[in-house]
């Protein structure tokens, strides 16, 4: 089967996208060089897969989806623990991350990575990523409402662990 990508398609759709899924792929594995090959992974199997993405449809989403099964399979494969060792218990801030803006929000990330992959998964892709609820359904292919169930035990979880006036922080796509 041919790939119905030309070229200068594909180099659009990654430079527009890979920054979106390196953020979401290294706020689920907390590794810069995993993240680096899921992300990577993800593009060839997005490219190699082209023909299968309804265009109707926005690209990022369809992305993410093939992201998360990469980051999945990486992290349940325990192939990466060969390479790079065991994936850090917390990130390493440097002035380069944009997600550390501040010690709240930095506080908060690490609150957010004490979360089970299940709901990390559904705040990152809601809160960081801007995913509508049905979005991140889609993305993770579970029902609506287990998605909801999951983004509300994932934001009163995250309530018990941080006081009250530390929680409500403005995030990329709302506030937790």
């Amino acid at each position: 089967m041919t790939n119905p990508i030309s070229e200068s398609e594909a180099r659009k759709i990654f430079i527009e996208n890979k920054d979106f899924i390196y953020k979401t792929v290294y706020l689920f594995t907390r590794s810069r060089a995993v993240a680096d090959d899921i992300t990577q992974e993800t593009f060839i199997r997005a490219f190699k897969n082209y023909n299968s993405y309804d265009q109707s449809k926005p690209i990022r989403p369809w992305l993410y989806k093939i992201a998360i099964n990469v980051a999945r399979n990486t992290v349940r494969s325990g192939k990466w623990k060969l390479v790079y060792g065991d994936i850090p218990e917390t990130p390493v801030p440097s002035a380069d991350n944009s997600l550390y803006q501040s010690e709240e929000r930095k506080q908060l990330i690490e609150e957010i990575y004490k979360l089970s992959l299940k709901m990390r998964q559904v705040v990152i892709l809601h809160y960081f990523n801007e995913l509508t609820i049905p979005e991140v359904a889609d993305v993770l292919n579970i029902p609506v409402g287990t998605c909801k169930s999951r983004l509300n035990l994932a934001l009163a979880t995250l309530r018990k662990s941080m006081r009250s006036d530390q929680f409500l922080f403005k995030l990329d796509g709302g506030t937790l």
